[in-house]
């Protein structure tokens, strides 16, 4: 068995879910590099051949998964600031 934790891929799902987005979530996804299809499959077969349990595509996901007991708290902050500049400057503007 193989679990993957795929990146924002681009794919027609992906251009359905940015039409209804919410902006908050467009501002923390946009900090990440959008995959294509084609470079996610090929991660995905190479994990597979290798028998690994977790695939994570590029270093992004990598460090987030191996990582994630010790940054998440630092990570949701970070998150929960750009959430509320964001909607200040909605409420100024």
């Amino acid at each position: 068995m193989t679990v993957v934790y795929p990146p924002d891929t681009d794919t027609p799902q992906l251009a359905a879910e940015n039409q209804t987005k919410p902006p908050e979530t467009k501002l923390i996804a946009g900090m990440a590099q959008t995959w294509s299809a084609t470079a996610v499959a090929r991660e995905i077969l190479r994990g597979i051949e290798r028998r690994a349990f977790t695939v994570t595509p590029g270093w992004e996901m990598t460090l987030f998964a191996r990582l994630h007991s010790l940054i998440a708290p630092g990570f949701h902050w970070f998150c929960d600031r750009l959430v509320a500049r964001l909607a200040k400057d909605s409420s100024q503007g």
